[in-house]
């Protein structure tokens, strides 16, 4: 049988493990600690939140149905993500739609990286959202 030192006991009472994962930086393990699932949850990141609403999405007309109800659920970034969510459906209204297979995991990514562009044009200047853009585009003719 082996025996926990004194360090691993005191570690593992609650309280204790609760404020040395939040001391460590480790949130969402001090948070499920604390309160359970829900509480990791609520403090995981914004993208990890929104990967887990789009991770099965196969198709833009899903990936739209997603961020809905990403948005309908009332997280903090609703509205840039109901604006990206109309966008889509602006580009899906024009688009042939018989060319834009794409594969899971594409979707979220492109939806997270328009939120970054979106971003940058909220909160930088126009010579980085276009040099951003710039790069972005040039990265993807090089894959």
């Amino acid at each position: 049988m082996r025996r926990r030192g004194f360090l691993g006991v005191l570690v593992s009472i609650p309280i204790v493990g609760t404020a040395a994962g939040r001391a460590f930086g480790d949130a969402p393990a001090a948070a499920a600690a604390a309160g359970g699932h829900e509480a990791a949850l609520a403090s995981e990141s914004m993208a990890a939140t929104l990967w887990r609403y789009m991770d099965h999405a196969s198709t833009w007309d899903e990936a739209v149905a997603d961020l809905r109800r990403y948005v309908a659920d009332g997280h903090a970034d609703a509205e840039m993500f109901a604006a990206i969510a109309d966008a889509i459906e602006r580009e899906l209204a024009t688009a042939d739609g018989e060319q834009l297979d794409g594969v899971l995991g594409f979707y979220p990514g492109a939806v997270l990286m328009l939120h970054g562009l979106r971003s940058l044009s909220d909160y930088g200047t126009t010579e980085i959202l276009d040099a951003q853009s710039a790069f972005v585009r040039r990265l993807m003719e090089a894959v």
